[in-house]
């Protein structure tokens, strides 16, 4: 596992693939090797030998913010003219999973654009997400003080 999280930027949802095995580590788990377990193996190795090849950027180009958002990770991809970038992901925690859908959904973006910053600042980027958590923002009147701020973030 160690191995291809050092290799997880080039890997589309690594979080999520390899949320069986991290499950694994979790303190007072008990290790049961599961059939679920050896898919979400297989799927990393199959991930590790034959992922996309990422693009080097190219600042002169503009960029997309690809997110989504699942029941217990977050994901995205940072494109240029149809070629990946760069992957990030990470399981949600705890609080986070009890998040509603447009909630996670900007959690998403949010975090993606903190880790692609350096790619980011100074840019003209589009981000592309679910249109659940972009109509939600553009047409509530009350946001609640916790998605306020990735409001605020986004705006």
């Amino acid at each position: 596992l160690g191995l291809a999280n050092y290799y997880r930027k080039f890997i589309a949802g690594y979080s999520k693939r390899a949320a069986a095995l991290t499950d694994l580590l979790k303190k007072d788990v008990t290790w049961v090797w599961s059939v679920r377990c050896q898919e979400a193996f297989q799927n990393l190795k199959e991930a590790i030998a034959s992922e996309p090849i990422l693009k080097l950027p190219d600042f002169e180009l503009p960029f997309e913010v690809h997110t989504d958002a699942s029941d217990k990770a977050i994901g995205g991809v940072l494109v240029q003219e149809g070629h990946p970038v760069a992957f990030e992901s990470r399981k949600l925690n705890d609080a986070e999973q009890r998040y509603s859908t447009h909630e996670k959904e900007m959690v998403a973006v949010v975090h993606c654009l903190q880790v692609w910053r350096v790619y980011l600042l100074g840019t003209r980027f589009v981000v592309r997400t679910d249109n659940v958590a972009n109509t939600f923002f553009q047409n509530a009147e009350k946001v609640e003080s916790k998605t306020s701020k990735v409001a605020r973030i986004s705006g």
